[in-house]
């Protein structure tokens, strides 16, 4: 008599394809992976005059869809395609309500890539994702909003948010909602005058925090490096502290109250500069 016995465990397919005007090393990486298998140099090579911005498709790892070459890890299906524009710069303009990527929202159409400069001429950009562009403009009468804590806008040189111009989040949100916050990387960032970055009130709603305070119809203020404050007659607990009040890198709490009532905590706004930052506007949490 023979005993036989199968160890069961999942495979995921890897297929890589190339959209215009250029390649990938689909025959060096496609395949089946066992779970877990982490796959390396996935490569995308532009024809001359164009260059690699975006891979797009499903199963692309959240944050790294303009890392060339690419890494994954094969714990699902992926189906990935490389992305190539134009290598000559353009300076693109935003006019419409959307996401960043809504290519017609873009004149010329598209979005922008590391090299183009970008113009938020009016309307409101949604940025969910990490993006890039050689410089940024928002206008007057221009909104970019950041949703999703992973969304970042990296900028090659200057950031200028003109008077009138609005860098801002949604709106407050829940211990088990998407979180969000401002992220600028570049050079120089100039804020006209009447230019405003504007997190107020956009991090954790009221009774939400880790910091959150507590009662009724009077409740304690939200805590971040320091407790929160009193409420009235003291009928409500402060929040406690939580954070580092000189680097703060998480949204603030809110306060406590019942039936609506109690402050949404202000949201971060994370900004990393290498060069001169201007501020004749305001920057508000």
């Amino acid at each position: 008599d023979h005993w036989l016995t199968w160890f069961w465990t999942n495979e995921y397919e890897l297929t890589v394809a190339a959209g215009p005007n250029g390649s990938v090393n689909s025959g060096a990486v496609d395949g089946w992976y066992t779970n877990g298998i982490v796959v390396t140099n996935i490569l995308a090579t532009p024809d001359g005059g164009y260059g690699f911005f975006l891979w797009s498709g499903v199963g692309v790892p959240e944050g790294q869809d303009m890392d060339n070459p690419l890494t994954v890890t094969m714990d699902q299906m992926r189906s990935l395609q490389a992305n190539f524009a134009s290598a000559v710069p353009q300076t693109r303009y935003w006019n419409g309500t959307g996401l960043w990527e809504t290519a017609g929202a873009w004149s010329p159409a598209g979005m922008p890539v590391p090299w183009d400069a970008a113009v938020i001429q009016s309307g409101t950009s949604i940025l969910a994702y990490a993006r890039y562009a050689d410089s940024l403009v928002v206008g007057p009468g221009g909104t970019l909003q950041f949703t999703n804590w992973a969304a970042k806008l990296s900028v090659s040189n200057a950031v200028t948010i003109q008077s009138n111009g609005l860098v801002t989040l949604p709106p407050a949100f829940t211990t088990n909602q998407m979180s969000n916050h401002v992220h600028l990387i570049c050079a120089d960032l100039t804020i006209d005058p009447a230019g405003r970055i504007n997190a107020d009130g956009r991090g954790f709603a009221h009774d939400n925090g880790p910091g959150k305070g507590a009662g009724g119809w009077h409740g304690g203020g939200g805590g971040y490096g320091g407790k929160g404050g009193w409420a009235y007659n003291e009928a409500g607990v402060p929040g406690v502290p939580n954070g580092v009040a000189e680097a703060p890198l998480h949204p603030g709490s809110g306060a406590g109250g019942a039936h609506g009532y109690g402050s949404e905590g202000g949201g971060p706004v994370r900004i990393e500069a290498s060069g001169t930052v201007t501020i004749n506007g305001t920057i508000t949490a």
